[in-house]
């Protein structure tokens, strides 16, 4: 084996460990995402239904779900802020 062969060789394993720690990277980052998008959705949740127990009836309907076609529409405050976080 050539001296060109065994750089090459060094390369190569440098080049995988570095992709192997990209992976890493990006799979801890895609898991903080969902643990942050889980905590919000569940604050958000807690809001609604406080807004429900102290509101009750009195509660505002959401006018402005008219503007958005049907396949957006949400059912509840959380899914709201969800969409209107995504679109902006």
């Amino acid at each position: 084996m050539g001296e060109s062969e065994v750089w090459s060789e060094r390369m190569e394993g440098r080049e995988e460990k570095v992709r192997g720690r990209a992976r890493k990277k990006a799979s801890a980052k895609k898991r903080d995402e969902i643990r942050n998008r889980v905590k919000l959705d569940r604050v958000l949740n807690i809001t609604s239904q406080i807004m429900d127990q102290v509101l009750g009836p009195e509660r505002v309907a959401r006018g402005f779900r008219v503007k958005f076609p049907e396949d957006v529409l949400q059912d509840n405050l959380a899914g709201q802020l969800w969409f209107g976080a995504e679109v902006t």
